[in-house]
């Protein structure tokens, strides 16, 4: 599977294959704009890895309002 959008507590994360790794873009609810935080890897088994951080993310984001 080279790319996949999973639903996150309403965030959208967008996995996608880059170079030998994985990266993962992270969208608001309802935007069209990706946030600047990302997480992404060369290992090209880190696929699940950068899903749990880019999920770590989106926990953060929610309790900092």
């Amino acid at each position: 599977m080279s790319a996949a959008d999973l639903d996150y507590r309403g965030y959208r994360l967008a996995v996608r294959a880059q170079g030998p790794g994985w990266k993962v873009t992270i969208y608001a609810p309802g935007s069209v704009f990706g946030e600047e935080e990302i997480s992404q890897t060369s290992d090209p088994t880190g696929r699940e890895q950068v899903i749990a951080d880019a999920r770590r993310i989106v926990d953060r984001l929610l309790h900092s309002d």
